[in-house]
């Protein structure tokens, strides 16, 4: 059954990824995982990571601002930033919804 935490990885490549990363410590080679925080262990635990945030309001709001064409009433732009959390893909994409 695959891992909840990966939607598209079964847990014999998640497997076979983790062995790969742990040996190219030594070498110049990366691999890159994406991950959703989550409260569970993630995978590759005690590897380097790089926790990405989202676009702090005034960011977002500019965002936002740039791929909607008409006015946008205040109270809806702060909820969709409030909502979105700041996901740059997320208020990209919500206005073409």
């Amino acid at each position: 059954m695959p891992d909840r935490r990966c939607q598209w990885l079964d847990r014999e490549s998640l497997q076979a990824l983790e062995f790969v990363a742990r040996r190219l410590v030594a070498d110049s080679v990366a691999l890159v995982f994406a991950l959703r925080q989550s409260e569970e262990e993630p995978p590759l635990a005690g590897s380097p990571e790089l926790v990405l945030e989202g676009l702090n309001d005034d960011d977002a709001r500019a965002l936002l601002r740039s791929v909607i064409s008409g006015p946008l009433d205040e109270q809806v732009r702060d909820r969709v930033v409030a909502e979105t959390r700041g996901n740059p893909l997320a208020l990209l994409e919500l206005p073409r919804g």
